[in-house]
């Protein structure tokens, strides 16, 4: 109808289409040996799932005792993309741009300019990484008002609050699975666990 046409037009006037869609968290690795990465896969989706955002599968950047001759290995050729999007929404990193990450969120983790720009070398994508790393903030920062909520969702949620205008944030975690979570095993991180499967 003419009607429901004109409201269709009216709605992309006001909100273009944009590359990246909204409600999005990408994880910045150290860049360690494979599991290292992995560990700290985990502790992203985590954020995602506890801020209501989709998880940006990212690459793996091979370990520097790995002797083959590729660079990264996607997301998928490692783990069951499909089978980590029934516990948090998932989207590919091919099309991400990272220049519309508003803040990236340092949870243990403090990537410098130089890693930023190794990371998005692996997505076969362009950064500024000076500009990312100017974007740091800490997670730190909102635990004295979060201290009251229970770890786990509750408290993660509340950590990532101040960052929640940004439709499109980076999370840097490193061992605050525990601290966060509340212990390594609980019903949330057995969900993500069982859902994490080699590809």
């Amino acid at each position: 109808p003419p009607f429901v046409k004109w409201c269709a037009a009216c709605m992309l006037k006001l909100h273009p289409k944009s590359s990246t869609p909204p409600g999005l968290l990408y994880p910045f690795s150290c860049v360690g040996g494979p599991n290292n990465q992995y560990r700290q896969l985990l502790e992203a989706a985590l954020a995602a799932k506890a801020s209501g955002r989709a998880l940006v599968l990212p690459p793996f950047v091979k370990w520097n005792r790995d002797q083959s001759s590729r660079y990264a290995y996607n997301f998928s050729s490692t783990f069951d993309a499909a089978a980590l999007s029934r516990f948090v929404p998932t989207v590919p990193v091919r099309g991400f741009r990272f220049s519309d990450i508003g803040a990236v969120v340092s949870a243990g983790h403090n990537p410098s300019a130089g890693l930023f720009r190794t990371l998005c070398f692996a997505a076969e994508a362009r950064c500024d990484g000076t500009a990312l790393k100017a974007r740091v903030v800490y997670a730190a920062t909102s635990a004295q008002r979060c201290k009251a909520q229970p770890r786990g969702t509750a408290f993660v949620r509340c950590l990532l609050t101040p960052w929640n205008r940004h439709s499109a944030v980076g999370y840097a975690g490193w061992q605050k699975l525990a601290p966060y979570w509340g212990g390594l095993l609980t019903p949330v991180t057995r969900q993500l666990y069982a859902s994490l499967r080699r590809a």
